[in-house]
Protein backbone atom coordinates (compact mmCIF):
# COMPACT_ATOMS: atom_id res chain seq x y z
CA UNK A 1 0.00 0.00 0.00
CA UNK A 2 1.45 3.56 -0.47
CA UNK A 3 2.68 5.46 1.81
CA UNK A 4 1.24 9.10 2.62
CA UNK A 5 3.42 10.94 0.65
CA UNK A 6 3.59 8.43 -2.16
CA UNK A 7 1.24 9.22 -4.79
CA UNK A 8 -1.16 6.40 -5.84
CA UNK A 9 -0.46 4.96 -9.23
CA UNK A 10 -3.62 3.87 -11.64
CA UNK A 11 -2.17 0.24 -11.90
CA UNK A 12 -1.84 -0.35 -8.40
CA UNK A 13 -3.94 -2.41 -6.47
CA UNK A 14 -5.26 -0.98 -3.40
CA UNK A 15 -6.62 -1.59 -0.06
CA UNK A 16 -8.89 0.42 1.14
CA UNK A 17 -8.28 0.47 4.60
CA UNK A 18 -7.46 4.31 5.30
CA UNK A 19 -3.87 4.60 6.72
CA UNK A 20 -2.88 6.22 9.87
CA UNK A 21 -1.42 9.82 9.75
CA UNK A 22 1.74 8.68 11.32
CA UNK A 23 2.45 5.31 11.11
CA UNK A 24 5.86 3.54 13.06
CA UNK A 25 8.78 3.30 11.25
CA UNK A 26 7.95 -0.60 10.48
CA UNK A 27 4.79 0.41 9.33
CA UNK A 28 2.76 -1.02 11.74
CA UNK A 29 -0.44 1.42 13.59
CA UNK A 30 0.41 2.97 16.28
CA UNK A 31 -3.15 3.26 17.77
CA UNK A 32 -5.05 0.68 19.82
CA UNK A 33 -7.57 -1.18 18.02
CA UNK A 34 -11.09 -0.33 17.73
CA UNK A 35 -13.28 0.62 15.15
CA UNK A 36 -11.56 -0.30 11.04
CA UNK A 37 -11.65 2.63 8.90
CA UNK A 38 -12.60 1.39 5.04
CA UNK A 39 -12.71 4.12 2.52
CA UNK A 40 -15.41 3.81 -0.21
CA UNK A 41 -12.88 4.24 -3.46
CA UNK A 42 -9.48 5.15 -4.07
CA UNK A 43 -10.67 8.81 -4.58
CA UNK A 44 -11.33 8.87 -1.12
CA UNK A 45 -8.19 7.73 -0.03
CA UNK A 46 -6.40 10.26 -2.10
CA UNK A 47 -8.95 13.24 -0.36
CA UNK A 48 -7.29 11.44 3.14
CA UNK A 49 -3.79 11.47 1.65
CA UNK A 50 -4.61 15.38 0.87
CA UNK A 51 -5.99 16.10 4.50
CA UNK A 52 -2.84 14.30 6.10
CA UNK A 53 -0.53 16.32 4.25
CA UNK A 54 -2.29 19.65 4.60
CA UNK A 55 -3.16 19.32 8.42
CA UNK A 56 -1.25 15.86 9.83
CA UNK A 57 -2.29 17.14 13.55
CA UNK A 58 -5.86 17.30 12.24
CA UNK A 59 -6.01 14.13 10.35
CA UNK A 60 -4.61 12.53 13.43
CA UNK A 61 -6.99 13.43 15.91
CA UNK A 62 -9.62 12.80 13.19
CA UNK A 63 -8.53 9.14 12.77
CA UNK A 64 -8.17 8.81 16.44
CA UNK A 65 -11.52 9.67 17.06
CA UNK A 66 -13.20 7.44 14.20
CA UNK A 67 -11.07 4.26 15.29
CA UNK A 68 -11.89 4.75 18.61
CA UNK A 69 -15.19 6.12 19.15
CA UNK A 70 -17.15 7.19 15.86
CA UNK A 71 -20.66 7.49 17.20
CA UNK A 72 -20.21 10.34 19.49
CA UNK A 73 -20.91 13.54 18.79
CA UNK A 74 -18.17 16.77 19.23
CA UNK A 75 -20.31 20.38 19.70
CA UNK A 76 -19.43 21.70 16.11
CA UNK A 77 -16.63 19.05 14.99
CA UNK A 78 -18.39 15.47 14.75
CA UNK A 79 -22.13 15.49 14.28
CA UNK A 80 -24.94 12.37 13.14
CA UNK A 81 -26.52 14.38 9.46
CA UNK A 82 -30.05 15.04 9.54
CA UNK A 83 -32.85 14.46 6.95
CA UNK A 84 -33.75 11.29 5.64
CA UNK A 85 -31.23 11.14 2.55
CA UNK A 86 -28.80 11.04 5.62
CA UNK A 87 -29.83 8.21 7.10
CA UNK A 88 -26.78 6.56 9.32
CA UNK A 89 -24.33 9.43 8.14
CA UNK A 90 -21.70 11.59 10.22
CA UNK A 91 -19.40 14.40 9.23
CA UNK A 92 -16.59 15.09 10.82
CA UNK A 93 -14.83 18.90 10.49
CA UNK A 94 -11.37 18.18 10.10
CA UNK A 95 -10.07 21.43 9.80
CA UNK A 96 -11.79 24.88 9.24
CA UNK A 97 -12.24 23.55 5.16
CA UNK A 98 -11.97 20.26 5.19
CA UNK A 99 -14.53 17.66 6.00
CA UNK A 100 -14.51 13.48 6.20
CA UNK A 101 -17.91 11.95 5.87
CA UNK A 102 -18.51 8.57 6.96
CA UNK A 103 -21.01 5.84 7.65
CA UNK A 104 -21.02 3.44 10.56
CA UNK A 105 -21.48 -0.80 9.74
CA UNK A 106 -22.42 -1.96 13.69
CA UNK A 107 -22.04 -5.53 12.50
CA UNK A 108 -18.45 -5.55 11.28
CA UNK A 109 -17.07 -2.77 13.14
CA UNK A 110 -16.16 -0.79 10.50
CA UNK A 111 -16.49 3.18 9.60
CA UNK A 112 -16.58 3.71 5.85
CA UNK A 113 -15.78 6.99 4.77
CA UNK A 114 -17.52 7.86 1.61
CA UNK A 115 -16.16 11.49 1.44
CA UNK A 116 -12.51 13.09 2.48
CA UNK A 117 -11.70 16.13 1.29
CA UNK A 118 -12.57 20.28 1.01
CA UNK A 119 -16.08 21.19 2.59
CA UNK A 120 -18.41 20.76 -0.43
CA UNK A 121 -21.50 23.17 -1.07
CA UNK A 122 -23.80 20.19 -0.23
CA UNK A 123 -22.79 17.10 1.92
CA UNK A 124 -22.93 14.11 -0.23
CA UNK A 125 -25.69 11.49 -0.09
CA UNK A 126 -23.66 8.06 1.61
CA UNK A 127 -24.09 4.87 -0.17
CA UNK A 128 -26.88 2.70 0.13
Amino acid sequence: MPGIDEPIEPEQTLDLEIPHPARTEQGEDITPHGWLLVAQNKKVIKGWNDLCLQIPENAKRCYLWLRNDPTRRIPGRCYELKYKHYAGAWAFEVGSGQRVYYKIREGTREVLIYYAGPHPAKAPYPPT
